[in-house]
């Protein structure tokens, strides 16, 4: 499987920053659940960005998914035309 140009790093990029903003909320959601404290607020956080991380990664896989078909459609047409010349 090959890779699209320019695109590795961005999304790995986006991932570690994800992880990092990630942390913080996560341990405030699990020390109010542990506790029973009753704050909500963190947890509401903790899914608000997991649901954006699942939402930018999914649509990447999209965008790449594409590209991949529109590339070989691309080449395909290119081959036939470049065989008829």
């Amino acid at each position: 499987m090959t890779q699209a140009t320019g695109t590795g790093g961005t999304d790995a990029v986006f991932n570690f920053i994800m992880l990092g903003v990630g942390s913080a909320p996560a341990d405030n959601a699990a020390g109010d659940l542990s506790q029973g404290t009753g704050q909500i607020t963190s947890v509401i956080v903790l899914a608000i960005i997991f649901a954006i991380s699942i939402l930018v990664n999914g649509t990447a896989i999209v965008v790449l998914l594409t590209g991949r078909a529109t590339r070989k459609t691309l080449s395909q047409g290119l081959l036939k035309s470049g065989s008829t010349c």
